[in-house]
């Protein structure tokens, strides 16, 4: 059986949050050593500009990390 990770993906849009399929942020389920997803939509400003697109992964949002073992933590 796989071990899987979760990861967190939030997106901005000119600086700004963006939905990602409608919501503030997507939770994957990846499988160990996987770094793809499938296809996303993106809400996109109303007005015609040039925008930078940011987005940010958070590798097990949920577990405790205390800071006191830097090795341990892997992203």
């Amino acid at each position: 059986m796989k071990e899987n990770n979760q990861v967190l993906l939030l997106t901005t849009i000119g600086y700004k949050q963006t939905l990602i399929n409608n919501r503030p942020y997507l939770l994957l389920e990846l499988p160990k050593g996987s770094t793809g997803i499938e296809e996303m939509e993106l809400t996109a400003p109303d007005k015609p500009e040039l925008y930078e697109i940011i987005s940010y992964s958070v590798c097990s949002p949920f577990n405790k990390f205390d800071g006191k073992d830097l090795l341990s933590f892997n992203i």
